[in-house]
């Protein structure tokens, strides 16, 4: 993946793809171009982390008119919509990057306060 290359880094450790995707993404935001190639190629990346080491599931979701890809738990009570997230620090430089520190609270089995087993909540690092 094209996206591997330009990180640096090897594919075996997802914490260290989760950092490298995000200090990817806080060093080019600010150049004026159009980053929606990149978006797709770290926003796969931040899903295949996600899936992979939490075991989640990379799902179709609609709403609406709106159809996106998410990162869902197996109960379906989480989900994390990847492409969007990464698309929003691009998109929003004031946003405050927090895609490598919701992964290590998410590894640490982190969940939001107050959610009830029946409940859901959509993540947006």
């Amino acid at each position: 993946m094209a996206a591997l290359g330009r990180l640096g880094v090897e594919p075996d450790d997802a914490t260290v793809l989760v950092e490298a995707i995000e200090a990817r993404i806080l060093a080019r935001r600010s150049v004026r171009s159009d980053h929606n190639e990149e978006v797709y190629q770290l926003g796969a990346l931040f899903a295949h982390c996600l899936a992979e080491t939490l075991e989640w599931e990379l799902v179709e979701v609609s709403w609406d008119t709106i159809v996106a890809h998410a990162v869902v738990t197996m109960d379906r009570s989480l989900a994390i919509l990847p492409f969007l997230a990464v698309a929003r620090l691009y998109d929003v430089p004031s946003e405050s990057a927090a895609l490598a520190s919701s992964f290590a609270r998410l590894l640490e089995g982190d969940r939001p306060p107050g959610l009830e087993r029946g409940g859901y909540a959509v993540l947006l690092p």
